[in-house]
């Protein structure tokens, strides 16, 4: 205990040992969070992406990614439940392709409110 008590006071020289350890805990941390910005960036749209990819910590991706799929303005939402009322069945359609198109759509819904959900979102009824 006093030989960590010597060393943190800036004067007493780390050994070897302590010097690789540092390094390795370094190491894995860089390996980390090269991993995490891999993952942010892989799974975010093109849109998005090309705002992050600059940035240079996994945290302040994930801040802009936070961000952007929380603070979704009225304008946003009225535009998806346009998307979602234009899909109608025309008369040169087929019925069956149509459904599958809504389900898909609703799955694809589903999944971004469960996204969004896990990150700490609030989603309102509308």
């Amino acid at each position: 205990m006093e030989t960590c008590r010597r060393q943190q006071d800036g004067k007493t020289k780390a050994t070897e040992d302590q010097i690789e350890r540092k390094e390795m805990k370094l190491m894995e941390f860089e390996r980390q969070e090269y991993f995490t910005q891999h993952i942010i960036l892989s799974t975010t749209s093109t849109h998005l992406g090309a705002k992050i990819k600059d940035l240079t910590t996994a945290k302040e991706m994930w801040d802009v990614v936070k961000a952007y799929a929380t603070t979704k303005s009225t304008l946003y939402i009225l535009d998806a439940e346009e998307q979602l009322a234009n899909m109608k069945l025309y008369d040169d359609k087929d019925s069956q392709t149509h459904l599958s198109e809504i389900k898909n759509h609703f799955k694809m819904m589903l999944r971004r409110c469960d996204n969004l959900i896990s990150i700490g979102s609030t989603i309102s009824n509308s």
